[in-house]
């Protein structure tokens, strides 16, 4: 008996590995595509100055698919699918943020990518997602004192990578309201 549940829990467990594994697979894919393939896009930039900082800017670029929704009855009515969002900001000269949100093709959060290089952190983080739910994490991190912390994990995720990850979740929802917002700003002199 105990045999056949270890090789059963063996065996869900190398199942669940290959599909996730497939999965990442297929991400990759997709964002070495939206990267390569070219996608239309939007651009926004706002410059603030603020006491004791200094300027900051932040960039935002929207990633789109578009296609005629139907050819035949009204060929100039075109549909929208965000793909990708890059968003890009500083702090006055001493930090840098990129970060990145890759989607699928019902719009849903299938990977986020943030990077903070400067005076007081520097740290990469990567969230791969299925069906919204975390399947991979990859944190990359070098603290003041100098020491790195570098895993990935698959199964066993820390607590402060579920938290971070539900939060990038959420920011994406806005970016996907926001790329609405922009189609209809288009319209408003048309």
């Amino acid at each position: 008996m105990k045999k056949i549940v270890f090789f059963l829990s063996a065996f869900f467990i190398s199942f669940q590995l290959t599909a996730q594994e497939d999965a990442v697979k297929k991400i990759r894919e997709k964002y070495n595509r939206v990267n390569s393939d070219e996608y239309f896009y939007d651009t926004l930039c706002a410059r603030t100055t603020l006491a004791a900082i200094g300027e900051q800017m932040t960039g935002a670029r929207f990633f789109y698919s578009a296609w005629q929704s139907n050819p035949e009855t009204a060929p100039y009515t075109m549909s929208y699918r965000l793909e990708k969002v890059e968003v890009a900001y500083n702090i006055a000269a001493s930090m840098n943020y990129q970060i990145e949100y890759l989607f699928d093709d019902t719009e849903k959060l299938i990977f986020y990518f943030y990077k903070a290089s400067g005076m007081w952190d520097n740290q990469e983080i990567r969230y791969y997602f299925d069906k919204e739910k975390l399947i991979k994490s990859s944190v990359k991190k070098t603290l003041e004192t100098g020491e790195q912390i570098d895993y990935s994990d698959t199964r066993n995720f820390k607590s402060d990578d579920l938290s971070e990850s539900k939060k990038a979740q959420e920011k994406s929802k806005k970016y996907i309201d926001h790329f609405q917002r922009i189609l209809l700003f288009e319209q408003i002199e048309k």
